[in-house]
């Protein structure tokens, strides 16, 4: 799922133990691949199933991005 052509949501899960497997949720740049942590008190999902883009502004991201600029 893309934002507004500028960042794709990912969601990554490493398998540590047997049936068990935490979700790590990014923003990605597409121009460079650059990715942020989505905060945890977000809430991007519809039904608590799938991400909806309409949930985030694209702003909100482009604050996270500099915030994490900022901190590096």
């Amino acid at each position: 799922m893309t934002i507004e052509g500028k960042y794709n949501f990912v969601e990554e899960s490493v398998w540590k133990a047997p049936g068990w497997a935490p979700v790590t949720y990014f923003f990605e740049r597409v121009s460079d691949g650059k990715r942020v942590a989505v905060p945890e008190t977000w809430d991007l999902f519809d039904a608590k199933v799938a991400f909806d883009a309409k949930l985030i502004a694209r702003k909100d991201v482009d604050a996270l991005f500099k915030e994490d600029t900022a901190v590096s």
